[in-house]
């Protein structure tokens, strides 16, 4: 199979299939599972997680201003940090 589809780049794959049973007839489970994929056959790149748009710079502001009445409220302190404010 490697000879075949990595010389002459066809394409095609092999798929190995488990069939397991139990004692009786009626319970059986058949697992495929890929047992030969070409080595220049490559699968799509996909993110996991799609980054969430960046917050608009007035948006932020309002937020921040939010947080900062929240902190005063709860009469917790803000410390500025050189990477940012804790």
């Amino acid at each position: 199979m490697t000879f075949l589809a990595e010389g002459a780049h066809m394409t095609f794959f092999a798929v190995e299939v488990d069939h397991f049973h139990a004692g009786d007839a009626h319970t059986s489970l058949m697992v495929p599972r890929t047992a030969f994929v070409p080595t220049w056959v490559t699968a799509p790149v996909v993110p996991l997680v799609t980054p969430p748009p960046p917050i608009p710079p007035e948006e932020a502001r309002l937020l921040a201003e939010k947080m900062d009445g929240l902190a005063k409220e709860l009469d917790l302190s803000i410390v500025q940090r050189r990477t940012g404010r804790v």
